[in-house]
């Protein structure tokens, strides 16, 4: 194997493992803090959404179909709407509390937690 092919293919073993690490660390963090995991994953969600409308919008002399155009607009707002939602998420916290086989749902900015169930 010449030095070339090497490279490539230790790159690509190193591209394989990297995809697989940060897998096994998003699946982990589920364990350790729910709400870190959940934000992580809406910022990668933002972040392809924002891509996709900068790929439109660059794009716009080329797209012949209007179409194209609205569903990359429609991606910015969507984007906007999630990094919104992601940044009230982490202040609006909710717990979910067991107390004698009843389910009850608080949020911190309500108050304490009394049960409404009957």
């Amino acid at each position: 194997m010449n030095k070339i092919g090497y490279a490539n293919s230790l790159s690509k073993s190193y591209y394989w493992l990297s995809i697989i690490t940060v897998v096994i660390g998003l699946y982990l963090t589920t364990y350790v803090n729910y709400l870190l995991f959940h934000s992580i994953v809406e910022l990668f969600s933002v972040v392809i959404a924002s891509t996709v409308f900068i790929i439109t919008w660059k794009s716009v002399r080329y797209i012949k179909n209007p179409y194209l155009m609205m569903v990359g607009i429609s991606y910015l707002f969507g984007s906007s709407h999630k990094s919104v939602q992601s940044s009230w998420h982490g202040q609006i916290s909710h717990a979910v509390i067991q107390v004698e086989n009843k389910v009850l749902c608080r949020s911190e900015s309500v108050g304490p937690v009394t049960d409404n169930l009957g």
